[in-house]
């Protein structure tokens, strides 16, 4: 799994004049030289990532509901004993239909999203 900064590198490219410094792990100037445009670029990109992590956390907090969501739902169809062909269930019969096309259409969003 790749990490929230490749992830944002992988958006955004990092661009020249600015390198990660795994050892600080910050965005550092390549050739500072008293350059303080190369130097306000890596201070961007490090509040950028922060940014992004912050982000990505958050975003990953409602995923997580949405998955429990989704997998209760997923109980209550398959526990749900009803009869589909009998006369007189066809309002349940529809919220089950309902559910399942929910659940897919969950899935597949979340799949996209991890």
């Amino acid at each position: 799994m790749k990490s929230t900064r490749e992830q944002l590198e992988e958006i955004w490219p990092v661009p020249e004049g600015v390198y990660w410094d795994c050892d600080n792990e910050e965005y550092l100037p390549r050739d500072y030289k008293g350059c303080d445009a190369f130097y306000d670029l890596a201070v961007e990109w490090d509040a950028r990532l922060d940014t992004f992590t912050r982000c990505q956390e958050t975003t990953a907090v409602y995923l997580g509901l949405i998955d429990e969501l989704v997998q209760s739902l997923q109980w209550y169809v398959d526990e749900d004993e009803i009869n589909e062909g009998q006369e007189g269930n066809e309002y349940w019969v529809t919220g089950k239909h309902a559910a399942e096309e929910l659940i897919i259409r969950a899935k597949q969003k979340l799949e996209k999203i991890k």
